[in-house]
């Protein structure tokens, strides 16, 4: 295609992963063998009779429900793994996107003047009750 860069999804999943030290990849082939069952999976699910080198598929045997419902549980145990994650991940990554564009607002020349830069954090990244300016005697809200 012309003018358009194609990159595989892979490609990107691996660069994520050793970039910023994530487990994408693995949610990702995770994810993708309970959406699409290798060739056992399949059999194990849908096959219902071999004879005579004649195989029958199905979506009704009964007997591979309990096949299905461990892979829609496995599916949920992954998406809920991920959620975990981001969860835990959430005030690391928040704390720094905050820091990163305060910076960004300071070295534009735009910070207020009033508020000290950097703004005095504790070490979980939350406030102290009051904020003092350096320049000035009154506390800040």
């Amino acid at each position: 295609m012309e003018g358009h860069t194609v990159t595989n999804i892979l490609t990107i999943m691996e660069k994520l992963d050793k970039d910023l030290d994530t487990p994408f990849l693995g949610f990702y082939e995770g994810l993708s063998e309970h959406s699409h069952p290798n060739a056992h999976g399949m059999a194990l699910t849908y096959i219902q009779t071999h004879k005579a080198c004649v195989t029958t598929y199905t979506d009704q045997n009964l007997g591979r429900r309990d096949v299905s419902m461990s892979l829609a549980i496995s599916a949920l145990a992954s998406a809920l793994q991920i959620a975990d994650t981001a969860n835990r991940q959430c005030d690391e990554d928040r704390n720094a996107f905050i820091l990163l564009a305060e910076k960004r607002i300071h070295e534009a020349g735009t910070w207020p003047a009033d508020i000290p830069y950097p703004i005095p954090r504790r070490s979980d990244g939350s406030f102290p009750t009051t904020i003092r300016n350096e320049s000035s005697d009154t506390p800040m809200p």
